[in-house]
């Protein structure tokens, strides 16, 4: 606080704005008292405005006022329009609208005035705000079929605001993707997951992209090999095995007809008149090889 009066010139003026802007309050309370013909009670009137930056870009802006607790009329900056909740309202929408230049100035203060003050507020407590880095990395596992699945994970970043990508060859790549909420940790910062379903053959072309405003450059976390699937285990080592038998149930079988080859022509050789004595000798390695 110290150092805002210190470098903000125009701190009384605010402070004098501030008192005015109580006055006004009042005069405006009392009138929407009689719009709502609410001559006895409590009653509140609020106003709510301002704008947001987002990596440094102005992202938006708002003025809405409420009457007890009920939007009672807002400004569409990029219109220059208001919306009224109702006929009370109406009558106020009429009046904002006879003037076109207020709808002006509430836009300029919203796009140009409080974009400035909020960039020097920043500065002011950017040591307290911005000083939690993501920290990321990528887990892997392999799927049964030629897939495989990788999951970034951001943790301990603040403020909440944070921009994960997966990038393929630099470019933002969104196909098979799936990405969690941001969400908060117990020590006020903040958690967020993305991951990705992609072919092996490709993996070096992927990166986890992570921008935040704690972060002087993009954060980049290459893919690692994953291990590999359990029933992809399982089922190599299966189609080894079976591999093996059908091996030697081949060869059983490749013996099997020869020996049937064999015993036939023994038979059709032996019922034969050229028989001999001699042929027995060549005969007995088979015979012990396809006996029974």
């Amino acid at each position: 606080m110290e150092q805002v009066k210190k470098e903000e010139p125009l701190w009384k003026e605010y402070s004098e704005i501030a008192k005015k802007a109580e006055q006004d309050f009042g005069r405006n309370l009392v009138t929407l008292k009689k719009y709502y013909n609410h001559s006895e009670g409590f009653h509140t009137l609020q106003w709510r405005y301002g704008c947001e930056l987002s990596y440094g870009c102005p992202r938006g802006g708002s003025d809405q006022d409420s009457y007890d607790g009920m939007t009672f009329i807002s400004f569409d900056k990029e219109t220059l329009s208001w919306t009224a909740s109702d006929a009370a309202a109406q009558l106020s929408k009429r009046k904002l609208e006879g003037n076109p230049s207020v709808a002006k100035h509430i836009k300029y203060y919203l796009e140009e005035t409080c974009i400035e003050m909020l960039r020097r507020r920043i500065t002011y407590g950017k040591e307290a705000l911005l000083r939690n880095e993501p920290i990321a990395t990528v887990t892997s596992k392999a799927e049964v079929i030629q897939t495989e699945t990788h999951i970034c994970r951001v943790d301990g970043f603040f403020p909440k605001d944070i921009k994960a990508t997966w990038r393929k060859d630099g470019n933002i790549w969104l196909q098979d993707t799936l990405h969690g909420l941001v969400a908060p940790n117990s020590d006020r910062t903040y958690h967020f997951w993305l991951s990705i379903r992609i072919n092996p053959s490709e993996r070096n072309r992927f990166q986890c992209h992570v921008e935040h405003d704690s972060l002087n450059s993009p954060l980049i976390v290459v893919l690692k090999v994953p291990a590999p699937h359990p029933l992809s285990i399982i089922m190599t080592v299966l189609a080894a095995t079976f591999f093996a038998t059908a091996v030697v149930w081949s060869s059983f079988l490749v013996v099997d007809i020869f020996c049937y080859w064999y015993m036939q022509k023994l038979q059709e050789y032996s019922a034969s008149d050229k028989g001999s004595n001699s042929s027995d000798q060549g005969e007995k390695p088979v015979k012990m090889l396809c006996s029974k």
